[in-house]
């Protein structure tokens, strides 16, 4: 069976979590029968050949130049040759443009379709250029056939879809990750956030509540790692960081990847992920696989975190997050132990890719099994 992915950044670019999500799915998809191919830009990688077919770990993958990102031209031309040979199609997003072309192709050439949008019909997520989406969504509305199928991570997506697209068909399968390496960890004295830097992530809620003395008066400092997603937020959190008076206590450190950040992930006290809104946040899956425990918001899916025992789940209010980090500055160390252990039985019972492939098979078959009898079965 033959796979199309169009996806505007693709491993080993660190653009957002689907570039390496939807590369560890590939690479086991291959290993079980199926033919995964990628067409991708130069977004995010510098040292690959572009314009021309490579095999990246088994996957065949082109990465286009492109002069406009969301509307990368050559891409979009090739999907008139790729989307034909395809036998299904899995999207990344809804609102990137090279989307909405693949999904008329395949309209036109009877493809089913795997739409992952990845937290875009949040309440949070719709409210950023809010008149472009809901333009787009009256259009799909009237375009789009029955052949798509909504993949969610969460039950909260589930439902965002479903306010979005009431009578649409979604599956729920959490995003899965050939789990990286445990590195040697030496547990610093630091918390840790890294991601995109943007407003929706609350960053700024997170330097409000450490302005409290315990914190001021320990060994404690926040790393902040990742790349500006939002014009002038992180120039708002800096000035943030100013007017607290936490220069001394919060730093930036960039982006951060591979070995790095692993390191970074292992060594540090705790991850915060306090988002307004979050489909998933691999970040977590990959804090959890180095032993470190994770503090997380209710607006992220993480409630697995609390039953495991395996960080927190709060709401993401300044005042909640200090009254959390003061637990953690005064948590014994075998209770802060046993939550490392528990971070790394969560993350290998629940979110591995290689034992959990088979939920991907069969919606994939599941998925063409129904488009056929939807649209070819007749009296």
């Amino acid at each position: 069976m033959k796979i199309l992915i169009p996806i505007g950044s693709f491993f080993p670019a660190q653009v957002g979590g689907p570039s390496s999500t939807l590369f560890w799915l590939a690479k086991e998809l291959k290993k079980i029968g199926y033919e995964p191919s990628v067409v991708t830009t130069m977004k995010g990688v510098s040292d690959l050949p572009c314009n021309t077919k490579i095999e990246l770990e088994g996957v065949q993958v082109i990465y286009y130049s492109y002069r406009f990102w969301q509307l990368p031209f050559r891409l979009l031309g090739s999907l008139f040759r790729e989307v034909p040979r395809a036998d299904i199609l899995i999207l990344s997003s809804f609102f990137y443009l090279p989307s909405m072309f693949c999904v008329i192709l395949a309209k036109l050439f009877k493809k089913p379709v795997i739409i992952s949008p990845r937290g875009e019909f949040s309440y949070s997520a719709l409210e950023y250029k809010s008149f472009s989406k809901v333009l787009r969504i009256k259009f799909s509305k009237l375009l789009y056939p029955n052949n798509i199928t909504f993949h969610a991570t969460s039950n909260q997506e589930v439902e965002d879809i479903r306010n979005v697209f009431q009578h649409v068909k979604v599956s729920k399968i959490p995003n899965f990750m050939i789990l990286p390496p445990k590195v040697d960890s030496n547990v610093g004295d630091y918390f840790l956030f890294l991601g995109r830097i943007h407003s929706i992530k609350s960053i700024d809620n997170i330097i409000e509540a450490l302005d409290f003395e315990t914190f001021k008066n320990s060994k404690f400092e926040f790393r902040i790692a990742g790349f500006e997603a939002e014009n002038g937020y992180l120039d708002r959190i800096r000035k943030l960081t100013v007017d607290r008076g936490l220069q001394a206590k919060v730093k930036f450190l960039g982006p951060v990847n591979g070995d790095e950040k692993n390191k970074l992930l292992a060594n540090a006290k705790f991850l915060f992920l306090v988002s307004k809104s979050e489909n998933f946040g691999n970040v977590v899956i990959e804090s959890l696989a180095q032993g470190t425990p994770v503090v997380a918001s209710f607006g992220t899916p993480w409630e697995l975190l609390k039953e495991y025992d395996a960080g927190f789940w709060i709401d993401n209010q300044p005042s909640s997050i200090m009254q959390t980090v003061s637990k953690i500055l005064h948590m014994e160390s075998n209770d802060y132990l046993r939550m490392r252990v528990n971070a790394e039985k969560l993350v290998k019972e629940k979110f591995d890719i290689k034992s959990n492939i088979w939920i991907w098979d069969n919606l994939l078959k599941a998925t063409i099994r129904n488009y056929n009898e939807t649209n070819h079965t007749r009296p």
